[in-house]
Parts: C-alpha cells; sequence; structure tokens
C-alpha cells in the first residue's frame, strides 16, 4: 500500500519569452487526498503539473515534497519514484512500437524492481485488463484500454503522488466514467496523493473534495465539495 504525499508549492511563477504563465502559484495538497485544478485552457493548471513532475526544471519559487526541496535536474531517478504523470492522449503518451508488456516492465527493470510475467499481469489486473494485453501494441487497444494501460504503467512503480493531466477529456462519456471508476478505486486502495485537471467542474467533483480554480496563471478561489454539490470559497 502507498502512502500519500504532502506536496507543497509556494510562490510558483513562470514566464515564457516574458509572457507570464503562472503567477505566485501557491497551494497544498495533503497525504491521501484527490485535489481538483480547474480553468479554461492556457490558464496554467496543466503548466503547474508538469513543473511538478520534473518537466519543466526552470521556474521561481519552491516545490516540496514532505518538506524536501524537489530537484529533479539533481535526482530525476528518486523523483520519478515518488511522482509519475497520466497525459490527456493515452496514444500519444505511449511507444508505438512496443507491446504492453514492454512498456509496463521498462520502468520497472530502470529501477532494479522485478518486471516478470507476473508483475505484469498483476498491474494489468488492477487497472481490469486481461493480462492477454500484454502482448499487444497500442494501436491494437482502444481508447479506454490505452489510458488503462498509461494508468498502470504510472502506478507500477507505486509512486506517492499521481499527476493527472485532462486524463478522460480524449474519451468519450462512458469511457470517461469507467476511468474515474478505476481512478477513484486505485486512489482509495492505494491511498497516494493525487492531482487532476480538468476543465470540466463535473469531473472534479466526481473525484475531489477540494479544487483549485485557474485563471491567467493564478489561484482565483477555492472549491470545497462538503457534499454532492461544490461550495465556492473566495480565496481573497
Amino acid at each position: 500500500m502507498t502512502d500519500g504525499i504532502h506536496l507543497s508549492v509556494r510562490d510558483l511563477s513562470l514566464n515564457y519569452a516574458r509572457t507570464p504563465v503562472l503567477d505566485s502559484v501557491t497551494f497544498d495538497a495533503f497525504p491521501g487526498e484527490f485535489l481538483g485544478l480547474i480553468g479554461e485552457s492556457g490558464s496554467g493548471k496543466s503548466t503547474v503539473l508538469r513543473a511538478i513532475a520534473g518537466l519543466i526544471p526552470r521556474y521561481e519559487g519552491t516545490i516540496e515534497i514532505d518538506a524536501q526541496r524537489v530537484n529533479a535536474r539533481r535526482n530525476p531517478r528518486a523523483l520519478a519514484r515518488q511522482v509519475q504523470m497520466v497525459f490527456q492522449d493515452p496514444y500519444g503518451s505511449l511507444h508505438p512500437r512496443k507491446t504492453v508488456s514492454r512498456q509496463l516492465s521498462s520502468p520497472l527493470a530502470i529501477h532494479g524492481l522485478p518486471c516478470g510475467p507476473s508483475e505484469i499481469s498483476k498491474a494489468l489486473e488492477e487497472v481490469h485488463l486481461e493480462p492477454t494485453l500484454g502482448f499487444r501494441f497500442p494501436h491494437q487497444l482502444s481508447g479506454g484500454q490505452r489510458q488503462r494501460v498509461a494508468i498502470a504503467r504510472a502506478l507500477v512503480l507505486r509512486p506517492r503522488l499521481l499527476l493527472l493531466d485532462e486524463p478522460t477529456s480524449a474519451l468519450d462519456v462512458t469511457v470517461q466514467a469507467d476511468i474515474l471508476g478505476l481512478l477513484d478505486d486505485l486512489q482509495r486502495r492505494l491511498r497516494f496523493t493525487a492531482i487532476l485537471v480538468s476543465h470540466n467542474r463535473g469531473v472534479i467533483s466526481r473525484l475531489c473534495r477540494r479544487a483549485l480554480v485557474f485563471s491567467r496563471g493564478r489561484i482565483q478561489r477555492e472549491l470545497a465539495q462538503r457534499s454532492e454539490r461544490p461550495v465556492v470559497r473566495s480565496l481573497s
């Protein structure tokens, strides 16, 4: 079982070609929490995830995991063991010329962990896929199956923080519901901390008791869901 982390982001700022993308973003995600980031396209929410994952090495401000400052350039392998990311497009995030089994075994092998058939079968069964799908290539899978493989690959290292960047937006409505249900079940069982980015408030409210609303690179307000409907609380 995985124990979630305490993520602390303080005064996170980023400019692209002198254009502000993030402006003093500050928030916490607590152990075992499913935190939502919601906002229109270009509001900065996905950029925050990429900074946390170490995909944007230069920024102002600090990112800490359990009071330890994140330094992706100094120790990327250690960061990968704690933080994994699932992207919007499952087809684009999977290698087209590698079988599912190879894509699941590669991160285990890199980190010196067991990566035999039993580990691969367990990883697939955990996301409700038949182990026989391990012999297939991404183009031989449906969109929902590909996203399940992407989730399995992210969780195979048992990270303590899972970053989800619009994980259902490329799927049809029925498959979206299945994937959201799967993520809810996995997070409850494995107890990792999760951050979900979406422009869809319904998706956020399905999984998150708390969400931060982004606009123009800043957090504008917080949504605190204490019942079936979110309650809006201003940050000002």
